[in-house]
């Protein structure tokens, strides 16, 4: 059985992230899936420069100096900003509108449009005056499966928090997020107690957070355009009842969005989603760990089922089926949740054949080692070559080495002192732990039921640093044969 002091062990705590798992008698991570929300560029290994190709991560803005083109929908215009053109590596509007999916754009953004109308996220009111308005902007993407496959288009409206103000539309904004070594123990649990796993996705979770604030927002582009559609095609719902008063709300002029619901965007949106889901955890007899605040659990000698919440996506480990689904039903009636069944991928990271297909790196030969000792410790600071895409490969790699690769962590924490100042040298020994991964990319990490207890390793080097002979230490901790926590770390003194 579970004990309750096993949830509350606050000895392990440290780094920030996702994963990624495939439950078996044994319950194996596969590591060859991991990678970056990190944009990177598409590189070739023979040339010097390299083509941009887009990936969901970081917002990198393209400015042009180039016109707005005009796009036409069901006999609409729409205007192309060149702002909307690379938004968290989105898709443009212009492609979704008038590209070859563009029906299930339509689709999706007015499923998107629905949800807010359905859940009353904002109000159409006459605009105040002295007031902070901000603005807002559609951002849509594809969203893959485990192996990269699109499995459905996405389209979120978010708001620009940038553009609030502190102490006026806003306060506090902290949120906790699960650490990585927290899921990794929660598996390892699941493993040594013959607990299954099961996963939740919480529709538009933001979406779900009531503002304390008020906060207003100009009325988003087109939307009276997708709410004629709507119109068209929900008669008689309560959402063509309210689309029609939208309508004929925005139609009047000096017209704002009053909002209601938190926004995905808005500086605090992360705090009052947090605050909504652990009133209802708490509501259904959920403890929340005082070690890990995204941690909820229920156990007594009859069951266990414990919670861990990565913003929106929620894995549960539990051991009887009837408690798990009188939960789910609790849960549903409280907020729109979707089942997805046996846990097998989690938080979205991505396969390592994604990293190297990114830097063309798919014909180049593999290696045993993820560094060659001697010449990575020869490295000198240079001035920087701004055609290689380096900082773009170690961000990649950085998350594979925190999610699920502690082999390749030394590397990537020392290739990381040289961000702002590499060259080819440097450039061949970040990819080199792309060759190496290519070549073990069928390692894993193994969960499985042994001795229930914690082993440390610790172990550092003497000034092998050629730089400043500062010295590097490196630990892993196990509970039992599960790795669960590990670090490489440049001594400050």
């Amino acid at each position: 059985m579970i004990e309750e002091n096993l949830i509350e062990d606050n000895s392990i705590n440290n780094q920030k992230s996702s994963e990624l798992f495939t439950p078996t008698d044994d319950i194996e991570i596969d590591l060859s899936s991991a990678s970056s929300d990190t944009q990177v560029p598409s590189v070739n290994e023979n040339q010097n420069s390299y083509v941009e190709k887009r990936l969901p991560g970081r917002p990198k803005l393209f400015k042009t100096d180039e016109e707005e083109e005009e796009v036409g929908l069901d006999n609409k215009v729409f205007y192309d900003d060149a702002s909307e053109q690379a938004n968290f590596a989105s898709i443009s509007y212009r492609e979704a509108v008038t590209g070859e999916h563009s029906d299930e754009w339509k689709e999706s953004i007015c499923k998107k449009i629905g949800q807010i109308i359905k859940r009353e996220t904002f109000d159409i009111v006459n605009k105040p005056k002295h007031v902070n308005i901000i603005d807002s902007e559609s951002v849509l993407s594809n969203k893959t499966d485990s192996k990269g496959n699109v499995i459905t288009k996405k389209a979120r409206l978010v708001a620009r928090g940038f553009e609030q103000s502190h102490g006026i539309d806003y306060f506090q904004t902290f949120a906790p997020v699960m650490r990585l070594e927290s899921l990794r123990i929660l598996i390892a649990l699941a493993a040594q107690f013959s607990l299954k796993l099961n996963q939740l996705d919480i529709t538009s979770a933001f979406l779900h957070g009531d503002l304390a604030e008020k906060v207003y927002m100009k009325i988003p582009k087109y939307l009276d355009l997708f709410l004629e559609i709507l119109v068209k095609n929900e008669k008689y719902s309560n959402i063509y009842v309210k689309a029609k008063d939208m309508i004929e709300k925005i139609k009047k002029p000096n017209q704002v969005c009053l909002l209601k619901k938190a926004l995905y965007g808005l500086k605090q949106a992360g705090r009052v989603w947090n605050q909504k889901i652990d009133n209802i955890f708490k509501s259904l007899n959920l403890k929340a760990s005082k070690a890990e605040p995204c941690l909820y659990y229920d156990i007594n000698k009859n069951y266990a089922i414990l919670i861990i919440l990565y913003v929106d996506d929620m894995l549960i480990a539990y051991n009887n089926e009837k408690k798990l689904n009188d939960l789910k039903e609790k849960l549903k009636s409280k907020i729109e949740v979707k089942d997805l069944g046996e846990a097998k991928y989690c938080v979205g990271i991505e396969h390592i054949n994604k990293i190297v297909e990114n830097f063309n790196l798919a014909d180049a030969k593999t290696t045993a080692t993820p560094a060659d000792r001697s010449s990575l410790y020869s490295l000198q600071k240079k001035e920087a070559v701004p055609t290689l895409p380096y900082q773009e490969l170690i961000g990649s790699v950085m998350y594979l080495s925190v999610a699920t690769r502690s082999d390749i962590m030394h590397s990537v924490v020392f290739l990381s002192q040289f961000n702002t100042s590499f060259d080819r040298e440097y450039w061949s020994a970040a990819k080199r732990i792309v060759k190496y991964l290519k070549s073990t990319i069928n390692y894993g990490l193994i969960f499985k039921k042994d001795e229930f207890e914690i082993n440390g390793f610790v172990d550092a080097d003497w000034g092998s640093n050629i730089l400043d002979r500062k010295s590097f230490t490196g630990y892993v901790f196990k509970l039992g044969e599960s790795a669960i926590t590990w670090k490489s770390q440049k001594k400050k003194r």
